[in-house]
């Protein structure tokens, strides 16, 4: 039996950082991918809905069924795909609109949104903490989009029982992009509070698995992109996001920098184009 070939380049070209790998022996292999737990379009059922198309694995039907995760959870998944499985054939796949998948693992991010009051970037914001990195890839940090959430795996070194409030701000009065030698930026800042006192003196690398709801500010960047580069722009077009973070913070001063994310315009156009 062969793999529907097509299905899986197209998660292998999306945008959301989906990796794979054969695990030898037989049709199976492995993937890592972006998405909110959903309904299928066609059968009804609990599935992961992602850019390359709906995956269900019993395990997560299981956990919603539970109560463990919800129906709009934003989910990284890994999950293993048997492609000999009579559920995976092309038909079996045409009229379910689904591929049945085996569950490796999965991380739950945290649904927050852009804050469209932009935050006073001059001065230290009450228990504020410096970001070790704000686009993590360790610790299954997949970075990347998805519908309307755009996934973020910040880092902190703090201790375990610390807990953070996280602000994801930018100047909605401006919304034009930062121009340097040529290059156009659109900056977002994002913020880090300490909402506890904690107990333990140790630090660790400790991830935050963040889902922004981004659509309309992506959208509407895109579309400035667009317009900006006018005959030159084609489907391979991309525009620059940039992520402002206080990397360190000592007494009142911080130290700003700086992470990019360079995802394709056409992505986010209500056309396509």
């Amino acid at each position: 039996m062969k793999k529907n070939s097509s299905y899986f380049i197209v998660m292998l070209l999306s945008a959301i950082s989906l990796t794979s790998c054969l695990d030898g022996g037989g049709n199976v292999s492995s993937y890592a991918g972006l998405g909110v737990i959903d309904i299928g379009s066609k059968s009804f059922v609990t599935v992961l809905k992602t850019t390359g198309g709906e995956i269900y694995t019993p395990e997560i039907s299981s956990m919603v069924s539970k109560g463990d995760l919800r129906i709009g959870d934003c989910l990284c998944l890994y999950y293993k795909v048997d492609f000999d499985l009579a559920e995976n054939s092309n038909s079996v796949v045409a009229t379910n609109g689904y591929y049945t998948a085996s569950l490796n693992g999965y991380q739950k991010f945290d649904k927050n949104y852009l804050n469209y009051s932009f935050t006073d970037t001059t001065g230290l914001q009450m228990n504020e903490v410096a970001v070790s990195n704000p686009f993590y890839t360790d610790y299954g940090g997949i970075n990347g989009f998805y519908s309307r959430y755009m996934y973020i795996t910040h880092v902190v070194s703090q201790p375990e029982d610390l807990t953070l409030s996280w602000d994801l701000s930018y100047d909605s009065e401006t919304m034009m992009p930062t121009e340097v030698d040529g290059k156009r930026y659109y900056d977002l800042f994002v913020r880090a509070t300490k909402t506890n006192e904690s107990s333990k003196t140790t630090n660790v690398t400790f991830p935050y698995y963040i889902a922004y709801d981004m659509r309309d500010y992506l959208s509407t960047a895109a579309a400035l992109e667009k317009e900006a580069l006018g005959g030159s722009y084609n489907t391979m077009s991309t525009f620059t996001i940039r992520i402002n973070y206080a990397s360190a913070i000592n007494g009142d001063v911080i130290t700003w920098s700086s992470k990019e994310w360079s995802p394709y315009i056409s992505l986010f156009l209500s056309d396509g184009k």
